[in-house]
């Protein structure tokens, strides 16, 4: 399990996210800086070269790679991974 700055504009669809690291992997956690103020905690579940699941307090992320041409990134010195969320999944809460 490692541990990675992410930062991001917020969890919905079509936002970018940009993650401080070369490689993701189930387990790893995120720290996610919102660009509109605030955190958010992030953990992988599932990755692949074309996707990538994080639970957060906001439900879970569905990711996809990041196309030239969509929503500018704010990048970190260094390796970075650049996704874009194709899906948010909100997350049930309980009555």
């Amino acid at each position: 399990m490692n541990h990675y700055l992410a930062r991001m504009h917020g969890p919905v669809a079509g936002a970018a996210m940009t993650i401080k690291a070369g490689m993701l992997k189930a387990g790893d956690v995120l720290d996610i800086i919102l660009m509109t103020g605030g955190r958010l905690a992030g953990n992988v579940v599932a990755t692949s070269s074309e996707t990538a699941e994080i639970e957060t307090s906001e439900g879970k992320l569905s990711l996809r790679p990041w196309r030239w041409g969509e929503q500018a990134v704010a990048r970190f010195p260094g390796d970075n991974l650049t996704w874009v969320v194709a899906e948010v999944t909100p997350t049930l809460q309980a009555a």
